[in-house]
């Protein structure tokens, strides 16, 4: 399945969707990191409790792009747009290129939409300990008991944590997040799924959320029950 085909279901199957969660909380889209110089410094569950910490109450717009490799590839399609993040509560991509599609999650429900259409579809999130939504709303002592974490720092700016789950059957192999040091800001997250495919991550120019309330749902737009 194609990124761009059938978003949602990854909600219920091993997509990337389910990352998509995953890059907001693993790497902390507005987080603010204590500078870290040596790997023997680095602890990643204490980054990542101050991150969720950081995020609560934030309202942020980003600049993505988004590759995906299939499994014997050696290039890719990408697809370009803006996220936008209140935490916990809401998260929504919005993608601009090649073509206009949106995905809103608000609590419990997920919405995806394309431009222009008269319809969408809705689906209920069943539980918040799914992989990527785990992320997002499990407390740190849970996750550390579902996933490794490895941290390593590329240079004085730059810091990778991989995480790896603890159970054989979760829907991704590992995640990848590259955090910038000097900016405390998530630049890039690169994940692999189970048949071998990578989706990566680019994101930039982090602001503050302006204009209309990114969260309300298009108007006039019939919702099909998923």
């Amino acid at each position: 399945m194609r990124v761009s085909d059938e978003p949602l279901s990854a909600l219920s199957g091993p997509s990337p969707m389910r990352a998509w969660l995953g890059v907001i909380v693993l790497g902390g889209v507005v987080c603010l990191l204590m500078p870290t110089t040596t790997q023997a410094q680095v602890d990643p569950w204490s980054q990542m409790q101050a991150l969720k910490d950081r995020l609560v109450g934030e309202r942020v717009s980003a600049d993505f792009v988004q590759t995906f490799l299939p499994a014997g590839f050696s290039s890719g399609d990408e697809e370009a747009g803006v996220m936008h993040l209140s935490i916990p509560d809401c998260l929504r991509w919005d993608y601009q290129q090649p073509y206009q599609k949106s995905y809103l999650i608000c609590g419990q429900e997920a919405y995806t939409w394309n431009a222009e259409e008269p319809q969408g579809r809705r689906f209920l999130l069943e539980s918040d300990s799914e992989p990527g939504l785990d992320f997002l709303r499990l407390r740190i002592e849970a996750l550390e008991s579902r996933y490794s974490v490895v941290p390593e720092t590329l240079n004085d700016n730059v810091l990778k944590i991989v995480f790896k789950p603890l159970d054989p059957d979760h829907s991704l192999v590992q995640a990848t997040v590259i955090l910038d040091m000097q900016t405390h800001l998530l630049s890039r997250l690169l994940y692999e799924d189970l048949e071998g495919n990578q989706t990566r991550f680019d994101v930039s120019n982090y602001r503050p959320i302006s204009g209309s309330d990114p969260f309300d749902l298009p108007p006039n737009t019939e919702w099909l029950e998923q």
